[in-house]
């Protein structure tokens, strides 16, 4: 499924599963279609870079914690109370 990953101004960004993606002739093809039906200015494809699959890695990680990771306030409140 694609999805949108974010907007500046003109400029939209979707990111493509790699199970999802067309070859690339027909991709393109079907860019250029869509491009001149939507007057589109220009379209372009890329890998993710390095950063970024190390960035999305940290940020599902990230997720995972903070669902299994307990409610921790209410300790800390009480440690707090027993410092005084």
């Amino acid at each position: 499924m694609v999805s949108p990953i974010f907007r500046i101004s003109t400029l939209l960004v979707y990111k493509i599963p790699m199970e999802n993606a067309l070859p690339l002739s027909k991709a393109f093809s079907m860019l250029e279609k869509a491009k001149q039906l939507f007057n589109l200015e220009e379209y372009s494809f890329s890998l993710n870079t390095l950063e970024q699959v190390f960035l999305e890695l940290c940020k599902e990680q990230e997720r995972d914690y903070f669902d299994l990771a307990p409610n921790t306030t209410f300790d800390w409140k009480k440690l707090q109370e027993a410092d005084l």
